[in-house]
């Protein structure tokens, strides 16, 4: 399935959201540990965990990753 299948179907079930991944490290809870990229991917994990059910797409902002280095940009690509 590609992604306008993908996305077209979450429509018809009523998913109408696409949520937004802007993650500031300086503004996360400390709570979440580790890296700054590893707190990022984390944060950003759990805001999709949180709203799967609801959304039809999520779309990260890849500058925030990108200001964390190599391994900001590697924790795009982390889905575990």
């Amino acid at each position: 399935m590609g992604f306008y299948e993908m996305v077209r179907g979450r429509w018809a079930a009523g998913r109408l959201v696409c949520v937004g991944l802007d993650p500031d490290p300086v503004r996360l809870s400390s709570a979440i540990r580790g890296s700054d990229a590893r707190r990022t991917a984390d944060f950003c994990r759990e805001i999709v965990d949180a709203t799967h059910d609801y959304a039809a797409a999520f779309k990260l902002n890849s500058a925030f990753f990108e200001a964390l280095g190599a391994d900001g940009i590697a924790a795009t690509s982390t889905r575990a």
